[in-house]
């Protein structure tokens, strides 16, 4: 849903986003082409609980310093009618390169090499995670990047042994690598740590909010906002408080805004917003727990006279009802131009 309004608005808040200037079309933050990948047909492996273990992996060459790769890991998680009725997933891609060693992980110990997403699977269900990052290869040189699966805290059916229970990472995952993004990219992360909680006394937040400014040429730009979210349904959640934890779930409104400043650099002569498939409200049930929304629009760039080039570009996270909103530091915020 995109909705583009000619108004000036003053309203922020933000999480992960990726602005991709192009000077013709492109689908949001997918434009630059895939140079390496791996997605070995009909491979599936079963994990049980606490396995960890690298699902793909690919390497690639570069030439010059600090040189921005799109790459995108895809885990498509299935699990049984019979041996589960829930189990937690985290998916990582770990990139590193010349001198370094693979993270050893899922945690923010090498924050620059790790990008993660959690989410309850469910009983009978594939559940697709799909994550968008900007890697930096900072060194010229060989580089590596995995798609890595760690399962966990399974809730398993009476009578079964939780260490008996198992989930499979089905056919259709991946890992892929772009060529290099052109000069101008940037990236932006929640502070290691940054977590933070919507509630009813404080129901909205802005992370990362940011301006950037689309380079003489492009015409129109991709952006896409993707973030990770957990209801506070279970006590023991890192700052969730205790009268959440019996609720059914909560629910956030979440919305993309991309704004462009008027030549002034007081108000905005274009806004577009978009919102996750669904809709603004998401509702995230206590079985599900964690939920990475996905957003992502083609926003032009007005060469009206009085619009300049500058964007200010944010999520809005707001808390509309139930169980607080835990917004995790899973998430970050990039500018990339091709």
């Amino acid at each position: 849903m995109v909705a583009t309004l000619r108004c000036a608005l003053s309203s922020v808040i933000a999480l992960l986003v990726t602005v991709t200037a192009v000077g013709w079309w492109a689908p949001p933050a997918e434009a630059a082409p895939v140079v390496v990948s791996d997605s070995t047909a009909d491979r599936s492996r079963t994990f049980r609980d606490r396995e960890r273990g690298n699902v793909f992996s690919v390497q690639f060459q570069t030439t010059k310093p600090n040189e921005d790769r799109r790459v995108h890991g895809v885990i498509v998680a299935t699990l049984g009618q019979i041996d589960d009725d829930i189990m937690l997933a985290m998916v990582t891609l770990k990139c590193w390169g010349p001198g370094q060693t693979e993270p050893t992980k899922d945690d923010y110990n090498q924050y620059e090499n790790v990008f993660s997403q959690q989410r309850n699977v469910l009983r009978g269900e594939s559940s697709r995670m799909s994550l968008r990052w900007t890697y930096r290869a900072v060194t010229p040189g060989t580089h590596h990047c995995v798609v890595n699966f760690y399962t966990m805290r399974p809730r398993p059916v009476d009578g079964v042994d939780p260490a008996d229970q198992k989930i499979l990472v089905d056919n259709g995952s991946l890992v892929s690598v772009t060529s290099p993004l052109p000069t101008g990219t940037n990236q932006v992360r929640i502070p290691q740590g940054g977590t933070e909680f919507l509630t009813a006394d404080r129901p909205a937040k802005n992370f990362m909010n940011r301006v950037w400014q689309a380079p003489a040429g492009v015409d129109q730009i991709a952006v896409n906002g993707d973030f990770m979210v957990t209801s506070c349904t279970y006590y023991l959640a890192d700052g969730c408080e205790e009268k959440d934890q019996y609720r059914a779930g909560g629910t956030v409104k979440a919305v993309l805004y991309v704004k462009q400043y008027n030549t002034a650099g007081t108000g905005y002569c274009n806004v577009t917003t978009d919102t996750p498939d669904g809709g603004a409200n998401q509702f995230i049930s206590r079985d599900r727990h964690h939920q990475t929304l996905r957003t992502g629009v083609l926003v032009p760039v007005s060469t009206a006279p009085d619009c300049s080039r500058n964007f200010r570009i944010y999520v809005a996270l707001t808390w509309v009802s139930g169980a607080a909103i835990k917004v995790h530091s899973y998430s970050a915020v990039s500018a990339a131009i091709w």
